[in-house]
């Protein structure tokens, strides 16, 4: 960063955002559309918006998948080429290895999203196990180990020591509900799924 000391006010100003536009865009969707939202929540504003809406959409989403493709690209390129000068892309060879392998990921991702019919509720399932450990009980431990100075119950730690635990008890709370409802919603999906095909 060209001002370090801004690092701090960045990331209150960051998450303050981010926190306000997905609570307000998520408040405003189930105000309007009530409990039938469907996933992914642009599907509930008719045909034709949400094909308008796609369409503007579409850059950003793809923008969005390609930072997961580039990430897992770049590890395999980088172990397939660890000793030659085509890990670095810079040559004929190396664009033709990397554009290759960008695209048999991309094709291999989308086989996989779409053959399996179950793929979202796995998605789900995921994210309730893993993403609320990266995104919030998993810091606060952090913090706890590596990063406080002295005991945690010390004057100077006490106020981030709250902050911490609040927000590891949140982290804990989505793991257990988010995949307790994540994996009930499955089990309840199939079973309807079966109770339709034997009548």
């Amino acid at each position: 960063m060209h001002t370090p000391s801004d690092y701090v006010k960045t990331l209150w100003w960051l998450g303050g955002s981010q926190i306000f536009i997905y609570t307000l865009t998520g408040s405003l969707i189930y105000l309007f559309v009530g409990q039938s939202v469907q996933s992914p929540a642009l599907l509930s504003a008719g045909p034709l918006i949400s094909r308008i809406v796609f369409g503007i959409a579409l850059p950003v989403i793809f923008i969005s998948g390609s930072i997961n493709t580039t990430v897992v690209s770049r590890y395999i390129h980088g172990k397939v080429f660890a000793n030659s000068s085509t890990r670095y892309v810079n040559s004929p060879k190396g664009w033709a290895t990397w554009l290759g392998l960008v695209f048999t990921v991309t094709i291999l991702a989308w086989i996989i999203a779409e053959a399996i019919p179950i793929f979202s509720d796995i998605l789900s399932i995921s994210s309730s196990l893993f993403v609320s450990g990266l995104s919030y009980y998993i810091p606060p431990v952090l913090w706890f180990v590596l990063l406080k100075k002295g005991h945690w119950y010390e004057k100077h730690n006490l106020k981030a020591a709250m902050c911490n635990l609040v927000v590891f008890s949140i982290g804990i709370i989505i793991l257990g509900c988010g995949t307790y409802a994540s994996i009930a919603e499955l089990v309840s999906r199939e079973f309807e799924v079966s109770r339709e095909q034997t009548s």
